[in-house]
């Protein structure tokens, strides 16, 4: 990809990461966008339609860096599923921690219910790579990985909801952990 719309990219991302962080979607406009990230509108409408264009480009590289595990080991002798669950799940938090005032309003916002689906593809999707698991050859171990992710998303949204999160990450990691462990080995 050229460099410049790597930097346009980049900088539209942090910029709604900003605004985010600042107020709910439905109050962010494109011209706003715009402005905090020092681009041009003509400049964001080469690239998408209109904010929720955008915000769909948002969510995959939120997704994208929730998904960045690094590489599998060679050989599944060394592989330890339990240890690269817990690997997801600490993935996932640490992305949400960092972001905790844009995840807030996000919950509050018209958009929740994308960013939960989201979210929930984003494990899911983990938890087949991580497995080797291929939904076309194995439809029940994908529906358990669907079921796995679904489960966690709901943990998640309530460990979000009880407060104080990052005092209580461990307590979730170990809890979602527990979860996957059970669906995905049963």
């Amino acid at each position: 990809m050229d460099l410049r719309i790597q930097k346009t990219y980049r900088a539209l991302n942090n910029a709604f990461t900003e605004l985010l962080s600042q107020m709910p979607y439905e109050k962010i406009s494109v011209a706003g966008l715009c402005d905090e990230a020092m681009i041009r509108r003509t400049t964001f409408y080469k690239h998408f339609r209109d904010k929720d264009d955008f915000f769909a480009f948002y969510i995959d590289s939120l997704r994208a860096t929730i998904l960045d595990l690094g590489p599998l080991p060679s050989s599944l002798s060394e592989r330890n599923l339990a240890a690269e669950r817990q690997e997801i799940l600490h993935r996932l938090t640490s992305v949400l921690l960092s972001n905790v005032s844009l995840m807030d309003n996000i919950m509050q916002s018209s958009m929740f219910g994308t960013m939960s689906r989201v979210i929930c593809d984003a494990v899911a999707d983990a938890l087949r790579e991580r497995n080797g698991i291929d939904p076309s050859s194995d439809p029940e171990s994908d529906t358990a990985a669907e079921f796995a992710a679904g489960g966690v998303v709901r943990l998640l949204l309530n460990w979000w909801k009880d407060g104080d999160p990052a005092g209580s990450e461990a307590d979730f990691v170990e809890d979602a952990g527990n979860l996957l462990g059970q669906i995905m080995e049963a």
